[in-house]
C-alpha cells in the first residue's frame, strides 16, 4: 500500500515570458491586437494526492487500485489591456485554474509462456481553459468605438483532452525461446466539444454549451511478431509490426454541428449551392471535398525491421 502527497512547481515556458518584447522604439501601432510574454509570469502550482494498493490475489495473478487528485492553480490564461488611446493587446497572467481525479483498476496475470495485464481509468479533468490562448473575456463598449475589458462570467468545465473512460490491454505470449508475439489494444471514451444548431433563432446563453458533447468512441489493436536469431555469433531479431492492424480509422476531429467527421450539416439551399459550385469548378469530387484526411487516425502501417544487438 502506498500513499503520497505533493506541491509540485512549473516554470512557464520562456516563450510565454519573452514573446514578442516591448523594446524602446515601439508605439501603438506596434503592439496593437498582438500577443506579448510577461516576465514576471509566477509558476503554476500543482497540489497532488494518490493512494494506491496492490495485491496478488493467486499465484500469478496480481491487481492493483490507484486513487488519485490534482489540484492545479495558476495556469496561463490571457488578459486583454487597453490603452488610453484605445489600442489593445493581449499579455499572458497566472489565472486559470484546472483539477482532475479519478481511479484505476488494474489486473496482472504472468503464467509460463503467457503474460497479460488490463486496466481500466475512470477519471475527470475540469477547468476554466483548455489552453493560454483560449480568451474568456468580453468587450463592453462605453462610446463611440472606445471600449473598457472585464473578465466574463468564470465557468469550470471539461478541459479538451478530459477522457472520461479508457480500458487498455496487452497480450505477451512466448511458445519458444526464440519467438515472441504481442498485440496490445486499447478503447476509450471520446473528447469532449462544443456542439452548435443550425437552428438561428436558438438563443444559448454564453458558454452553456462549451465541452456539451462527446466525439466518437476510439479503439485500435497493434501486434508485434518478433523472432531471434544468431548469425556468426552475432544476436539479432528480425520483427514485424502491424499497427491498426483492423484499419480502423477513429475519428478525431468532429464537425460541431453533427458531431462526427466527415461531411458537414448545411441547410438544404445553402448544401445544394455549395455542391453546385464544388460541380463547376471540377476540381473536387463531393466526397474529396466532404472528408479531411486530418480529421481521422492513422490507417493500418506494417514495417518490417532487423535488429542487430552488439
Amino acid at each position: 500500500m502506498r500513499l503520497s502527497y505533493g506541491h509540485f512547481f512549473q516554470m512557464p515556458s520562456l516563450e510565454k515570458m519573452y514573446q514578442n518584447p516591448v523594446l524602446p522604439n515601439y508605439n501603438q501601432f506596434s503592439i496593437m491586437e498582438t500577443r506579448i510574454g510577461n516576465p514576471n509570469l509566477e509558476a503554476e502550482k500543482t497540489v497532488q494526492y494518490e493512494i494506491g494498493l496492490q495485491q496478488e490475489i493467486t499465484q500469478g495473478l496480481a491487481m492493483e487500485v490507484t486513487v488519485f487528485y490534482k489540484d492545479i492553480r495558476d495556469l496561463l490564461g490571457i488578459e486583454i489591456l487597453t490603452l488610453s488611446n484605445g489600442s489593445t493587446f493581449y499579455r499572458y497572467v497566472n489565472k486559470e485554474y484546472g483539477n482532475a481525479g479519478g481511479i484505476t483498476l488494474a489486473m496482472d496475470y504472468r503464467f509460463g509462456m503467457l503474460n497479460a495485464n488490463l486496466d481500466y481509468t475512470y477519471m475527470t479533468a475540469k477547468g476554466t481553459s483548455s489552453s493560454p490562448e483560449a480568451i474568456r473575456q468580453v468587450a463592453i463598449t462605453a462610446g463611440p468605438g472606445r471600449g473598457a475589458y472585464t473578465l466574463s462570467t468564470r465557468r469550470i468545465d471539461f478541459l479538451n483532452w478530459d477522457q472520461t473512460h479508457s480500458l487498455n490491454g496487452t497480450i505477451g505470449l512466448r511458445p519458444t525461446p526464440t519467438w515472441n508475439l504481442n498485440i496490445i489494444g486499447w478503447i476509450n471514451s471520446g473528447f469532449p466539444y462544443t456542439p452548435q444548431t443550425l437552428n438561428t433563432e436558438v438563443e444559448i446563453p454564453g458558454g452553456w454549451w462549451d465541452s456539451a458533447d462527446r466525439k466518437p468512441l476510439r479503439w485500435n489493436v497493434d501486434v508485434r511478431v518478433a523472432k531471434m536469431l544468431q548469425v556468426f555469433d552475432v544476436p539479432l531479431t528480425l520483427y514485424l509490426d502491424v499497427y491498426n492492424i483492423f484499419d480502423h480509422l477513429n475519428e478525431l476531429n468532429v464537425n460541431a454541428l453533427t458531431g462526427r467527421a466527415g461531411p458537414d450539416a448545411y441547410l438544404p439551399e445553402l448544401g445544394r449551392l455549395r455542391y453546385s459550385r464544388i460541380d463547376q469548378i471540377g476540381a473536387f469530387t463531393h466526397a474529396e471535398a466532404d472528408y479531411d484526411p486530418s480529421d481521422y487516425s492513422r490507417p493500418r502501417l506494417i514495417q518490417f525491421g532487423l535488429l542487430v544487438n552488439f
